[in-house]
This record gives C-alpha cells, structure tokens and sequence, in this order.
C-alpha cells in the first residue's frame, strides 16, 4: 500500500492523519492497523513532499518506539520523501538506511543552479508589484504568514516582506528545519524575508550542485469577503508556478537539455518542486515477482484539475500532484481521499481512482475492512 502525504505546515496531510497531527501514534487504531500491516507483510510506502526528518519523527520514529525497537516488520516501510527524490529503507534492528543508488540517479536530482536562479527570477518580477495583489489581499497574504509563524512560537523569527516598500530584494535560501530551529526561547533574532526557498537536499547532493527538491514557502491562499456572502479565493502560487515551468521549458529548449520535474500546490502554503511521484511508484513496482501492480493501492488527496483566474482575464490549470501518478502508472489502482470541492473536475486518468470519501476516517475504515478479510489468497 502507498500512502501520499503532502505538506501541511509541518505536518502530514489528510491521507491517514488528521490536519495538525504530530504522529502517527497519537491515533491509537490508525497506529495500530498500520502496524499491522507491516506485522502482516504487506509492503507499505510513504511518499511526501517533506523533507526525511519531518517524516521519521511524525511516522517512523513514533512506531520504531512501539515495536521495541527492533521487529522484523520493519523491512516492509519505505519512505520516499522530497517529492519522490529519496529513498529510505529500514532494517530489522530499526535503522535508518539512505538508498544511494536511488537517491543518487541523476533523474531524480533537480540542477540546484537553474532551478534557484529561475525561482529568483520568477519570484522577482510579480513581487515588485506586490504579486498582483490589491491593498486589502496584502494586508491579508502577510496577516496569514505572520498567523503561521506567530511571535509566541517562534520567538527568534523576525519575518519581512522588504517588496511591500518596494525595497530591491532577493528571495533567502533556507534548509529544513531552519525556521523550526527558531522556535527556542532565547535563540538569536533572525530576519528571515517572505517567501523564502527552502533548499531540500541529502549530504552528497551539494558536492554535485544537485538538490533532491525546492519549495517555495509561504504563499498561503485565503478568501477574501465580496458581495453578499460570497467570497473570492486568493492562491498567487499558480501564477508563479506557470512562471517558473515557462523559464525552465525555455531554458531546456535553448540549451537542449531535457529532464523531468513537477511543480505544484503543497498544502495550503507551499509550492514544491521535485521529479514527481511517478519515479517513486516506478521504483516500487518494478521488481513484477515481489509486487504485483494490481494489488498496488495508492491513496491521496490531490486527484482534481480546475482552471483559476490569475487576473487580467488569464486562467491557469491547477493540478493536484496524485493526478499525474493516475495518467502516467498503469495497473496500479488510485484511491482518493480528497476534500477538495472541485475533486471531480479533471479528465485523462487511465488508471482506475476508487472515491473513498474523506480522509483520515476513510483510510482507517479502509484498513479495518481489508484486515477483517483473513483472506489468505490475498498476497502480502
């Protein structure tokens, strides 16, 4: 089983935990079914946009603690994280083992020098006209961020949003756990600029000038009250996004180079750029003798397509990151936990996608259900 997290703030999504979650042990039935299914021998991966150790300490380490620390069971966990960009696998006394070959493989770097220089570039040009935003959506972009980022909990960030002055300005490079490392009381005041980059990469991607993935962090959406009781949606991410993949196309149509990547929305704050899930799923099911593609379940919440405003009569198509795994894996079967109001709008998907409802209640129900079977025709 495949289970896609994606960023939501610092927490996995609405796949198998509820939003805020910690860990995955603080839901006692989600916990337990899903060590159950390691003790069972099903094969369970988890594939997110975050960095590895947002995942080892919300998922991993919490069960490592609750299996004693040593099980057999846990040879059948992998991670995929930075989007599909690194490998983890796990051995039976619960270490924690980097896949180099996999982590290594030119396609599943990104080229840390053109994708920051174009981030730059991109994030430049629209900022100095506050993104397209009028006054009022401004005011309620940087309320938003200083909301995600409160004094209280991160009392030695200062952040700053130089462009609103009109200031000549330069987007910072974070690394993960940067702005996390804030959060302690008497740490040194740091001005931190909004959005930053926050630059996801594994010890032996710096020497090569690689990175395992990129996001661009904060630009939260938000509603905006207009007549009545309606509201308007405010989400600058696309425009920006459909920026960066016009540079980066022209920079491969120029240089002739050619190589995979997939940007997109992460949560309701992020845009993550890496190689795409698809590199994760392939490298899963690629072994035909231990794993077979029909009893593959993949379960997200990003299986939509829709078409937004992005002002001056401009639309621009907005795809949710689980969609690509349904048109381009074939045989496995996708199952959506969405929430998202427009799930339904999108075309092109040749894999099967089963609507579970919402997620976490779903998936656990979903879990209940398939253990109950004692089936033992069923493969592990």
């Amino acid at each position: 089983m495949v289970f896609r997290l994606h960023q939501n703030g610092a927490a996995p999504d609405m796949t198998i935990l509820p939003k805020g979650a910690k860990k995955l042990t603080d839901y006692g039935n989600l916990a337990y079914l899903f060590m159950r299914l390691l003790r069972e021998g099903w094969k369970v991966a988890i594939i997110s946009g975050n960095s590895a150790r947002v995942q080892l300490e919300k998922i991993y380490y919490p069960i490592l603690s609750e299996m004693g620390g040593e099980n057999p069971a846990l040879k059948n966990l992998v991670f995929y994280v930075n989007g599909g960009s690194t490998k983890i696998t796990f051995t039976e006394k619960g270490e924690v083992v980097y896949d180099e070959k996999y982590n290594q493989k030119p396609e599943h770097r990104l080229d840390k020098e053109i994708f920051v220089k174009t981030i730059k570039k991109v994030l430049k040009n629209p900022s100095e006209k506050n993104f397209g935003l009028t006054e009022e959506e401004t005011q309620k972009f940087i309320d938003e961020i200083q909301e995600k980022y409160p004094k209280k909990n991160y009392p030695g960030l200062e952040l700053t949003f130089p462009w609103r002055e009109g200031a000549d300005w330069e987007p910072m490079e974070i690394l993960p756990g940067e702005i996390e490392s804030l959060k302690s009381k008497g740490s040194e005041i740091k001005k931190i600029a909004c959005p930053w980059i926050e630059i996801r990469n594994e010890k032996e991607d710096e020497k090569v000038g690689k990175v395992a993935a990129i996001a661009i962090k904060p630009t939260p959406k938000f509603e905006i009250p207009i007549e009545g009781k309606k509201v308007k949606e405010v989400d600058i991410r696309p425009k920006i996004q459909r920026g960066i993949q016009n540079e980066i196309e022209k920079i491969q149509e120029e240089e002739k180079i050619d190589f995979h990547f997939f940007i997109g929305s992460g949560g309701e704050t992020t845009t993550d750029i890496s190689v795409g899930k698809v590199a994760a799923i392939n490298d899963l099911i690629k072994d035909k003798k231990k794993i077979k593609r029909e009893y593959v379940f993949y379960f997200g919440d990003e299986f939509y397509e829709y078409k937004v405003e992005v002002g001056g009569g401009e639309q621009v198509t907005i795809t949710g990151n689980d969609l690509e795994i349904a048109r381009k894996v074939d045989g496995i079967t996708c199952v959506a936990v969405n929430y998202n109001k427009r799930a339904d709008n999108f075309e092109g998907a040749d894999t099967p996608i089963i609507r579970l409802g919402r997620s976490p209640q779903a998936i656990l129900e979903f879990l209940e259900a398939v253990l109950a079977l004692k089936d033992e025709s069923l493969p592990a």
